[in-house]
């Protein structure tokens, strides 16, 4: 079976090189065509073979000349790579490949429509999110099936599509199986993952985080992943980090955080973050409103409402440190268990059955 993966966006892309990774268990073939390709998330052969195809602004909204020159960069990567399947990642891979006479799985990483609509910001954002909710319809109807990030999601789609499965975004047992527990602080210390300086998106609005580090003694704030943010005590910054230094570094710490204020979208959303937390033995603290994940985690969590009570289970730990550095290590044991990618690997293959075997 020859496998191509198609995507708008480039390389890395941990979710798109996991499904590869798992196809080529059962001896597939495995592509890979669109945006730059600046390396890959795990080290090892993924690909048998990478194209760069001409995604741009004007292309994925549809918009001629543009879409047909992306039509015929695809249509020479198909010659070439032949393949029985196109595993397309959201919804501008997915409505580009639903043209041609070929199975298609389309693999939504965010809920794409829905995302969408809460980032519209004036006339252009809303022109493209009702060009792509348009899309997303027609895709979930013609795909052979469809895979997704959380069980809500998977229900929407549901809707039109009957087959429709989840999986979501959880580490490969191969990055996670050696880590150990090797935190070095006797302070409290909480991390996040991701930027908090740049504009955030109206479902992770973090306004006041650093407030609460700065003026509550609840230990310190280690940032990854924020370029421009400076370390100033009890914040500390550490800058971007490759994938497999992330988890070893997430080890050191005692709490993992998802600090993002309540929102309508946190229904839907299932990042990978709280995974990559609790197999590098964090205790997580999550919003209570993103049901996906405390679904996901059965209770090897804490939920906060606002950041009142976030301070305060903070103040909690920050005099409790032992008990938080103990469920940091229980949580560690049932996510190497329950909350790695390979639980969810026979829904590929599933998925890549009815895709070959529809009429």
């Amino acid at each position: 079976m020859r496998v191509l993966h198609l995507s708008h966006k480039g390389l890395p892309d941990p979710r798109i090189e996991k499904a590869a990774i798992t196809a080529r268990k059962r001896g597939a073939e495995t592509y890979f065509a669109g945006g730059r390709v600046r390396g890959l998330s795990y080290p090892m052969k993924i690909f048998d073979e990478t194209f760069r195809l001409p995604f741009n602004a004007k292309a994925n909204v549809g918009l001629r000349p543009w879409w047909s020159a992306l039509k015929r960069s695809l249509e020479e990567v198909l010659r070439r790579c032949k393949p029985d399947i196109v595993h397309a990642h959201n919804i501008i891979a997915a409505r580009l490949a639903i043209e041609y006479d070929i199975p298609v799985v389309y693999d939504d990483h965010e809920y794409w429509s829905m995302e969408m609509r809460y980032r519209i910001r004036g006339l252009k954002d809303l022109s493209c999110w009702l060009i792509w909710r348009t899309w997303e319809r027609m895709v979930v109807k013609r795909a052979r099936a469809v895979v997704t990030v959380s069980e809500e999601i998977a229900n929407e789609h549901r809707k039109l599509n009957r087959n429709t499965f989840t999986v979501p975004n959880l580490p490969i047992l191969s990055e996670v199986k050696n880590l150990e527990k090797c935190y070095t602080r006797n302070r409290l210390s909480s991390v996040y993952v991701g930027p908090l300086t740049s504009r955030q998106h109206p479902f992770r609005r973090m306004d006041g985080l650093i407030d609460i580090f700065l003026s509550r003694d609840v230990g310190d704030l280690i940032v990854i992943g924020d370029r421009r943010l400076k370390s100033f005590p009890p914040i500390y910054s550490i800058g971007f980090l490759r994938h497999d230094l992330l988890l070893k570094e997430l080890t050191k710490y005692h709490i993992g955080i998802i600090p993002w204020k309540k929102h309508p979208f946190h229904n839907f959303c299932n990042p990978n973050k709280p995974y990559e937390y609790a197999c590098a033995g964090l205790l997580v603290l999550v919003t209570s409103d993103m049901k996906p994940v405390i679904d996901l985690l059965r209770g090897f969590c804490k939920t906060f409402g606002d950041y009142d009570e976030l301070t305060s289970l903070l103040e909690y730990y920050k005099d409790s440190v032992e008990e938080a550095l103990e469920e940091g290590i229980k949580t560690m044991e049932f996510a190497k268990e329950r909350l790695i990618w390979e639980r969810f690997e026979d829904r590929i293959f599933k998925v890549y059955k009815i895709a070959s075997s529809s009429d």
